[in-house]
């Protein structure tokens, strides 16, 4: 159970009407969403943010699911984990590249992918990235790519900060892994 009470929308001014926005966009309205329905204000503003690194950023799908896996992986977030496996499956992304990040693998991924991943890797671990990792995914992708990459990692930190801080519970839709 979550650390704090999920909101009626009937109860919170203007909750009925961002549900009804993120249900339009997402199709659902994750647990993830609902922890933060006390302020429809501020889960608006974070479902901008959100509608644009998962449905217009410049990375390609598999890539994106990739840095976000990774993200949840390092940070330790079985939340994040569960729900980009899910996810990263929907878009594609091969079995033994999903198993591989939750093992910490590294064999089947290319350069790209490996440059992607060390990046969210140590973002994750150690909040910085070296001259040489800024190097490699400048090589792999383009100055707005590399934006996307740091929009993506940097809000699926603050995604995890919520979902750990508040004990958010999984989706009851999206299965374990």
């Amino acid at each position: 159970m979550a650390a704090i009470p999920y909101p009626d929308p009937d109860e919170v001014a203007g909750l009925a009407e961002v549900y009804a926005e993120i249900g339009g966009i997402r199709g659902y309205v994750s647990n993830l969403y609902r922890i933060m329905g006390h302020a429809p204000e501020g889960l608006r503003a974070y479902i901008g943010l959100s509608h644009y690194v998962r449905d217009q950023s410049s990375l390609p799908p598999q890539l994106k699911e990739l840095a976000i896996l990774q993200t949840g992986a390092t940070i330790g977030s079985e939340y994040e984990k569960a729900h980009h496996v899910w996810e990263g499956r929907k878009a594609g992304l091969p079995e033994d590249k999903i198993q591989a990040i939750l093992s910490g693998s590294r064999d089947p991924f290319d350069e790209r992918e490996l440059a992607v991943l060390d990046y969210a890797r140590s973002i994750a671990a150690s909040r910085s990235a070296t001259p040489e990792m800024i190097e490699r995914l400048r090589r792999h992708l383009s100055l707005r790519q590399i934006s996307d990459l740091l929009l993506t990692v940097g809000m699926y930190h603050m995604c995890a900060s919520i979902l750990l801080g508040m004990e958010v519970e999984l989706d009851g839709f999206v299965p374990g892994i």
